[in-house]
């Protein structure tokens, strides 16, 4: 489970000594035609990602000094290490994009792809995301396995207001609809439970394409998918 409390120091770990070669840092273009955003039959706009030579991204905007959940901070960020009570090494394996991708007015799906390397001993996996939008009411937000199993993280809550910044984790204890916030933090923040369960699509291989899916249901007010990130808990070494 990762604690959006101190996902800012974990995130701040950035590959130091480069050793274990298991951080994959995905960056993803911004969403238009020039930058090879393509709509499929089914009305979902994707950008997808590639993995940089050096196995990082640069870094996006700064957060607002408000105390949102620095997803940013993930663009730069590798491995990190911690323990169980019983000794256990885990290891948390932060994978992000950054595509900064329209959510389109007409009712069809932005879909922001992250590629995930091969990993072994996958134990757990959460989903953080940045989403601007003037009402998160109206949102719908899907992930998408490599083996196009879907799960539903959050679906038009009664939340009202502006903005979404949540790690979607399976442990998390509140859904989306009790981490509603006061004015001056995003309408939907913090760790917050999916609809569905993520810990199923553990039971396939995890390389592959993962795409974070949004829409919008009443398409009058335009929003984007600003950041989606994937962290995976392995077994350490």
């Amino acid at each position: 489970m990762l604690d959006w409390r101190h996902f800012g120091v974990l995130l701040l770990s950035a590959l130091i000594g480069g050793g274990s070669g298991c951080g994959t840092i995905v960056e993803l273009p911004v969403g238009d035609v020039s930058t090879g955003t393509t709509a499929d039959e089914d009305g979902i706009t994707t950008s997808s990602g590639t993995e940089q030579p050096d196995g990082t991204s640069n870094p996006g905007t700064s957060s607002q000094d408000t105390g949102e959940v620095d997803i940013d901070m993930l663009t730069s960020s590798g491995p990190t290490e911690d323990s169980t009570s019983t000794g256990e090494m885990l290891v948390s394996i932060p994978i992000c994009g950054d595509p900064l991708l329209e959510i389109p007015e007409d009712g069809t799906w932005a879909a922001a792809a992250i590629e995930v390397p091969a990993h072994a001993g996958v134990l757990d996996l959460d989903v953080a995301i940045r989403i601007q939008h003037p009402e998160v009411s109206e949102l719908r937000v899907r992930m998408r396995a490599p083996d196009g199993t879907v799960v539903s993280l959050l679906d038009t809550p009664t939340c009202s207001g502006a903005g979404l910044e949540a790690i979607f984790d399976d442990d998390a204890g509140q859904s989306a609809e009790e981490a509603c916030t006061e004015p001056g933090l995003a309408a939907i923040y913090g760790n917050v439970e999916p609809l569905d369960a993520l810990a199923p699509l553990l039971a396939a291989p995890v390389v592959g394409t993962w795409i974070v899916e949004v829409t919008d249901v009443s398409p009058q007010q335009a929003g984007s998918i600003d950041q989606a990130c994937i962290t995976l808990t392995v077994e350490g070494p």
